[in-house]
């Protein structure tokens, strides 16, 4: 593990103890290579999420990479996530540079308030049924929850996500797919920001049995 993330292990266990077990909290390592990025968690206390030690990084990382953001910015706060469960989290993530000012890792906080929401929506609820009552026509509406960033367990749940995104099921075998229909899927994972990551384009000509050049020449047609 990187000495700087060392330093922060004894603040994630207070974080951890402090905010109680609706509150994940997670330590994850990043790694620069030279065939992109990779990244994995090294720490996680009151798992929310069903990720453990070694799980890789989420989208928003690889939005956080891509768009350099941590470059401007110690730290991105009250945004929505969402686990595997289909649970949403508010989430909190600071990054953790190094002298150059390059990313080796983050400190994420994922809230599960979904207790308090459902007594929100109760309140809602009790109150439209009062508003009836006084025969009132203002409708009291659930708000529809958006993530921005999914906390998926493999690297493989995001290539399902843009297969889903683009050709609208995981029924169909991946090899057998169009070529403009793996054309639309890689995009998607470009713009994810996936190809960031050690290793992507293997996964990728893996999940579709095709050569890894093949993949190359994929990402060079859209980038043309």
């Amino acid at each position: 593990m990187n000495p700087i993330l060392k330093k922060y292990i004894p603040l994630a266990e207070f974080l951890a103890s402090v905010l109680g077990n609706r509150a994940e909290i997670v330590l994850q390592e990043i790694f620069k290579t030279d065939c992109g990025y990779d990244a994995s968690i090294v720490f996680i206390k009151n798992n929310i999420s069903g990720r453990a030690i070694g799980s890789p990084g989420t989208d928003f990382l690889l939005k956080v990479l891509q768009s350099e953001e941590f470059k401007a910015k110690d730290y991105l706060v009250n945004y929505k996530s969402k686990a595997h469960t289909g649970k949403f989290l508010n989430s909190s993530s600071y990054f953790i540079k190094d002298d150059t000012n390059e990313l080796v890792g983050m400190l994420c906080i994922n809230i599960d308030n979904s207790e308090l929401t459902e007594l929100e929506y109760s309140l809602k609820e009790g109150l439209f049924t009062l508003k009836n009552i006084l025969a009132t026509d203002n409708l009291i509406s659930e708000p529809e929850e958006k993530e921005n960033e999914n906390l998926y367990i493999t690297s493989h749940s995001i290539i399902e996500e843009c297969v889903l995104e683009a050709i609208g099921t995981l029924n169909r075998e991946p090899s057998k797919l169009s070529k403009n229909e793996k054309l639309t899927i890689i995009k998607c994972l470009r713009d994810k920001g996936f190809f960031e990551l050690k290793a992507s384009i293997n996964e990728v000509a893996t999940y579709f049995k095709m050569a890894e050049v093949s993949i190359y020449k994929y990402l060079q047609e859209i980038r043309d």
